[in-house]
């Protein structure tokens, strides 16, 4: 009962105005869509690279969100998230790439029969970046929908469990190769920390 007036207090607080909210996260990139069958890319020296039979591994994410939460229901984000990974081709040859995603978000928070669990959905629009050791960074415009849940322990904390599809169309800029679009499964955890005026 202590507990259940606890976040209650702090759901009233919240909805009485603006939460700041900072959530670092980890997890996991599943890079599910396919690339081009050949493409190629631009290495430092602005010489062209092929690639053939190119595939993502599968990575470990960390990163973090920050944002705004308005009320019950309402919040807007910015996540970042860097996923160290390897570019594997068909012969075997592997290059290192750093993959970031980023972008910014809203986010509903659905209504919930119990104050320590509160599910939602989000949607949001950003960039891609491949980061090829040895090659010019490559962007791409990225756009993502999810859903989650958060499980409250403390007015001002909560467990944040996120799993969101993040799409892009790969275009290499280079070639003749076709763009493809991408799906990339990244499947998170994180402790959601909440500040505002007033709160416990």
């Amino acid at each position: 009962a202590a507990v259940t007036l606890l976040l209650a207090s702090g759901t009233g607080v919240a909805a009485q105005g603006l939460e700041v909210e900072v959530t670092p996260m980890v997890g996991g990139q599943l890079f599910i869509g396919d690339l081009p069958g050949t493409f190629t890319l631009d290495d430092e020296d602005g010489s062209p690279v092929t690639f053939d039979g190119a595939e993502i591994e599968d990575a470990l994410a960390v990163g973090g969100r920050v944002g705004l939460r308005h009320g019950q229901h309402l919040g807007f984000g910015a996540t970042v998230l860097y996923s160290p990974t390897t570019l594997t081709e068909a012969s075997g040859a592997e290059t290192d790439l750093g993959m970031w995603v980023y972008g910014v978000d809203a986010t509903y928070y659905t209504p919930s029969p119990s104050p320590l669990a509160q599910p939602f959905v989000l949607a949001g629009i950003g960039g891609k970046t491949y980061d090829l050791e040895g090659l010019d960074p490559a962007t791409d415009l990225m756009w993502n929908v999810g859903a989650g849940l958060d499980l409250q322990f403390h007015p001002r904390a909560a467990l944040r469990l996120e799993a969101r599809d993040y799409m892009s169309l790969f275009d290499p800029e280079v070639g003749t190769a076709d763009e493809e679009l991408q799906h990339d499964l990244g499947l998170t955890a994180g402790f959601r920390f909440a500040f505002g005026p007033g709160m416990p």
